[in-house]
């Protein structure tokens, strides 16, 4: 009876551990179908809006002063981005893709 117990025990803790994987699985592909949601050129009509509206107000913008730029054009266009990004995988996405595309806008601009 204790072996059959042990068995039953083990195959229940499996049964949680895949489980949980898939729950993370799930949440992990929710965040790329939001990633991918907008299109290039929503991105950029995004970047060179942005763009203009800094440079009339501050000739070199910092990193900072982008990010917020976006979050502003996005919070009007596209409310629902950050909020289902997360605010963490947001500031990261910002900073490894979509700056290197806007420094690549800005430089090709000048």
């Amino acid at each position: 009876m204790k072996l059959l117990d042990e068995k039953i025990t083990s195959i229940y803790r499996l049964c949680r551990r895949i489980s949980e994987q898939q729950r993370l699985d799930s949440q992990t592909i929710q965040r790329l179908v939001v990633v991918n949601e907008l299109s290039d050129e929503f991105w950029n009509r995004a970047y060179k809006k942005v763009s203009k509206e800094l440079i009339l107000k501050i000739l070199f913008p910092s990193d900072t002063e982008y990010r917020e730029a976006l979050e502003k054009y996005l919070a009007e266009h596209a409310s629902h981005y950050i909020e289902n990004l997360g605010r963490n995988t947001w500031v990261s996405l910002f900073e490894s893709k979509l700056l290197p595309e806007v420094r690549e806008i800005i430089n090709n601009n000048q």
